[in-house]
């Protein structure tokens, strides 16, 4: 830090702008002449309405930037097979376990879902960190 602040032109600045991104202006980001200008955009591009994305990706282009990064889980909500791959989630994963915990009892009831108090109250009894 000594030697970051020491150097030639001073110490480095730093500007977090904590704004959403569709909420964001060009005018914030405010970068001085040589300064670099990082975009960390981590899970938060599909919460941006579709009208306004075309216009957040092109400011983030607009500015120059030297380092972006872009992370967004990889799926598609937007169409009719997702009623078809929740019934088959539902059928091959949830079924049976539904059907384990209302229809069994003893040692052939498998499922055996607890709060999370009890667990930890397990854990702690077993001295497990």
């Amino acid at each position: 830090m000594q030697a970051l602040a020491a150097r030639p032109g001073g110490s480095p600045f730093l500007c977090i702008i904590g704004e959403q991104l569709k909420d964001s202006k060009a005018h914030m980001f405010n970068c001085r002449v040589g300064e670099a200008l990082a975009v960390n955009a981590v899970s938060c591009l599909h919460r941006v309405p579709g009208n306004c994305l075309g216009n957040v990706l092109a400011m983030i282009r607009d500015q120059a930037v030297n380092i972006v990064t872009l992370v967004e889980k990889e799926a598609s909500h937007n169409g009719p097979y997702l009623l078809r791959q929740r019934a088959k989630v539902e059928q091959y994963i949830f079924a049976p376990e539904m059907k384990n915990i209302v229809a069994y009892e003893g040692p052939e009831r498998i499922e055996r879902h607890e709060r999370l108090d009890k667990w930890r109250k397990r854990k702690d009894s077993r001295g497990c960190p």
